[in-house]
């Protein structure tokens, strides 16, 4: 890529940090070593993490004649760290959760505690709860927000259990729902 931004080479265009790359440059042609963590493609299109740096080359008067890019693969590092936040977030919600229900005796109260305590700190946008009352009864939804009727949005349903899901894909059939059914993880993957 001679004669080519270093900025503007494929390894970097499809990325929003493309302006922030430039900016570092410049500040590295000043003489200062740079070190960020970014994203980048490998040729077979799988993202990943590098821990990038740039490092100025000096002349014998100390004017910068080059810079030495450098990149380490971290993805597996970042990956580990996304897991270990997620798990961390999952462990607060659960601690939460379990002194709500401690501290209350009516369940209605829990569960919408249980649905906004969930949405907050999943990210979600909805989180529905299902509450099952008694033999044959079937699911109910709780919280602020339960099931709202739907419009034929196909929604995917993944339960071990056949029992579970059928009583689940029936509720969500009855609430204008399209449900796509699969009892594994690998199941849905193929659907």
């Amino acid at each position: 890529m001679v004669g080519q931004p270093f900025w503007q080479t494929p390894w970097w265009t499809h990325l929003p940090e493309q302006q922030q790359l430039a900016a570092l440059i410049r500040r590295a042609t000043s003489g200062e070593t740079i070190r960020t963590e970014t994203q980048h493609v490998w040729a077979d299109g799988t993202l990943a993490w590098l821990d990038f740096s740039l490092k100025p080359i000096v002349d014998e008067v100390g004017q910068v004649v080059m810079l030495m890019p450098e990149g380490r693969d971290i993805t597996e590092r970042k990956q580990a760290e996304l897991t270990l936040q997620r798990q961390v977030k999952q462990e607060y919600l659960l601690n939460n959760l379990t002194e709500d229900i401690r501290q209350s005796l009516d369940l209605e109260a829990v569960l919408v505690r249980a649905v906004e305590r969930s949405r907050d700190v999943l990210e979600n946008d909805r989180v529905i709860v299902f509450r099952f009352v008694g033999h044959g009864e079937g699911p109910q939804t709780a919280g602020p927000e339960a099931l709202p009727p739907g419009q034929g949005e196909v929604i995917l349903l993944v339960d071990d259990d056949d029992s579970m899901q059928q009583a689940l894909q029936s509720l969500l059939v009855n609430y204008n729902y399209s449900p796509l059914s699969a009892s594994s993880g690998l199941e849905a993957l193929d659907l």
